[in-house]
């Protein structure tokens, strides 16, 4: 009778798929494209966030001083555009310290889907922790979703809490 109890276990634990191993967290989204709030060295900013393997692209609406300013970083450079002008600055006025720099580079460590960030899960979110340069980040997404919940460099005061809604 032992046997049989024993055998019928081990029959429902593979069945019912419980096993050593978690349910893999499916990879963030390659190209986002997201309105974001963004704050940096206390001025906060409303804009879309795009993103994909070649670029990253600010494109400002609020504050009101800053509507249709288009920032674009792309692996090589930082370029600025604004009612149709289009500057692209020789001298490195965008340092490692600007928001389009700082987002770029924790993007393109997120979306690299190399080992380079720790992850916590806590409750329905993963929480990623990594290094750009010196500065450390950290990143939320959702567990079940493959969306960005927020960035943040603390030592750079900047934040970035991306909405809900997918634009496309």
């Amino acid at each position: 009778m032992k046997k049989i109890l024993c055998a019928v276990v081990a029959v429902l634990l593979i069945f019912t798929g419980c096993s050593m191993k978690g349910k893999r967290i499916e990879p963030l989204l390659q190209n986002l494209s997201s309105q974001v709030k963004i704050r940096h060295k206390s001025i906060d900013y409303e804009a879309q966030l795009v993103h994909d393997e070649s670029q990253t692209k600010i494109i400002y609406s609020l504050p009101k001083s800053h509507g249709g300013l288009t920032l674009v970083k792309n692996k090589d450079s930082c370029s600025a555009e604004l009612f149709g002008l289009n500057v692209t600055p020789e001298n490195e006025i965008f340092t490692e310290n600007s928001a389009i720099v700082l987002i770029d580079s924790v993007l393109n460590i997120l979306l690299s889907g190399s080992d380079e960030c720790e992850q916590k899960i806590q409750d329905d979110t993963v929480i990623l922790s990594g290094k750009i340069g010196d500065d450390r980040f950290e990143a939320v997404r959702y567990k079940n979703k493959p969306k960005l919940i927020s960035i943040s460099v603390p030592t750079q005061e900047l934040t970035v809490t991306f909405e809900e809604k997918i634009i496309k």
